[in-house]
């Protein structure tokens, strides 16, 4: 019985099932906090009724942008609106700032960049130990053998099952991800036996 190999293309969308199943709620939250915060700086800066002006010019006579840069008490930040929504801006150019944020909205920026920032690092570092944990297994069914409380991250690549795996890589894994486990066997016995 022949073995599916387990590629670099493989391991990558593994990888990618993992990270989507821990990071897009989160990801998801940041982006729709990320729209609200760009909306009230772009507001702080453009009154309303310097908004309701714009808004008279013909489309196209001003430069319209969906990511803004904004200096939050002295913290250069970038911060987009939701997808399909844009603003017009003073620039020719999408790279300059727009103007300073201070007081109370400053500060709720720079927290939001400091946990997205956070975020990313933590994502890095999850991509890291997964990519390391699957550069473990040269094909499925060894890997299947070591981790099967992650087939829903590999079941769309089908085939049969053999591999050991000292445990607590597992027992990480399977942490990382929120999911139960079934009795992980020491390094050097396989699943079949008890």
């Amino acid at each position: 019985m022949t073995s599916i190999r387990l590629t670099n293309d493989i391991k990558n969308k593994i990888v990618s099932n993992c990270l989507n199943t821990i990071f897009k709620p989160k990801q998801e939250a940041s982006t729709q906090l990320e729209g609200k915060l760009a909306r009230a700086c772009y507001n702080q800066l453009f009154t309303s009724s310097l908004q309701k002006m714009l808004e008279k010019i013909p489309k196209g006579w001003l430069r319209e942008d969906n990511c803004l840069r904004f200096n939050a008490d002295g913290w250069k930040v970038t911060l987009c609106l939701p997808k399909d929504t844009t603003v017009p801006t003073p620039y020719t150019n999408n790279c300059s700032v727009l103007g300073a944020i201070t007081g109370e909205l400053a500060a709720k920026v720079q927290e939001f960049v400091q946990e997205r920032d956070r975020q990313k690092e933590e994502y890095r570092t999850k991509s890291s130990q997964l990519h390391s944990f699957l550069n473990n297994f040269s094909s499925l069914s060894t890997l299947k053998k070591a981790w099967p409380e992650g087939e829903p991250f590999y079941k769309d690549f089908v085939e049969p099952s053999n591999s050991t795996v000292p445990a607590i890589y597992v027992a990480q894994l399977n942490e990382a991800l929120g999911l139960t486990t079934t009795k992980s066997k020491p390094k050097g016995t396989t699943r079949n036996e008890a």
